[in-house]
C-alpha cells in the first residue's frame, strides 16, 4: 500500500516538474521571439510556480487520507445502471 502511495507522489512530482519546465520554456521562447503575449505567459508561469505545488500537496493529502484501492469494483456492482436488463 505504501509503495503505491510513494509511486503516486513521485508521479505527481514529475508531472509538476515537467509542467513548470514547459511553462517556463514557453515563456522564454515567447520572450526571445518578442511575441505580444510573452509578458502574460511569464506571469502565468509565475502563478503556476505557486499553484502547481499547492495542487500536488493537496493531491498527496488526498492520497494519504483516501488510500489507493479503497474504491473497488464491488462498490459499483449495486449501481442499477450496471445491471443487465431483463428481456
Amino acid at each position: 500500500m505504501k509503495d503505491k502511495r510513494k509511486k503516486l507522489r513521485q508521479l505527481s512530482a514529475i508531472v509538476g516538474i515537467v509542467a513548470l519546465a514547459a511553462m517556463y520554456l514557453t515563456a522564454l521562447v515567447c520572450a526571445f521571439i518578442k511575441h505580444p503575449l510573452a509578458e502574460g505567459i511569464m506571469w502565468a508561469a509565475i502563478f503556476c510556480t505557486v499553484v502547481i505545488p499547492v495542487l500536488i500537496y493537496a493531491f498527496c493529502l488526498c492520497v494519504k487520507y483516501f488510500p489507493v484501492g479503497q474504491i473497488g469494483e464491488e462498490d459499483f456492482s449495486s449501481d442499477p445502471q450496471n445491471e443487465p436488463e431483463d428481456n
